[in-house]
């Protein structure tokens, strides 16, 4: 599946759902899931990053497919360690105040990612891991 097609279908998952998070959100969500020191069945994550999905027909089911090809590409690219934020996330040259407003993609990327982080399940952290989490 094209990356286009990928972002498209994800796009028209997020507007079938409650919380309807931007590409953006939802790109960091995902490289955040990767930094988490367990893993999260899609069971657990899907609703917090979308809240209830209203799938009505069959043929809706190939967004939930196209998430999983964007969640599949997110956790290689952190086994691979090329954690890197889309090119859009970046501060504008000429004006960084424009960047950051609140439905930019740079502020929607970390408040994806921050989302996600709060899955880390502290009890399963070994005493380095705590140390690192509350420095």
């Amino acid at each position: 599946m094209s990356p286009t097609k990928i972002r498209n279908n994800v796009i028209k998952l997020s507007e079938l759902s409650t919380k309807q998070p931007n590409y953006y959100f939802i790109q960091g969500y995902l490289m955040g899931l990767g930094a988490l020191p367990q893993m999260l069945p899609p069971s657990e994550w899907q609703p917090d990053l979308f809240g209830d999905i209203n799938l009505q027909k069959e043929s809706e089911l190939k967004y939930l497919e196209s998430l999983m090809a964007l969640y599949n590409q997110s956790m290689d690219k952190v086994i691979q360690n090329e954690l890197k934020m889309p090119a859009k996330c970046s501060l504008s040259k000429q004006d960084y105040r424009d960047s950051l407003k609140p439905n930019m993609p740079l502020p929607s990327y970390c408040k994806g990612v921050l989302q996600a982080l709060k899955n880390i399940n502290k009890r399963m952290l070994d005493a380095g891991q705590s140390r690192l989490l509350i420095t």
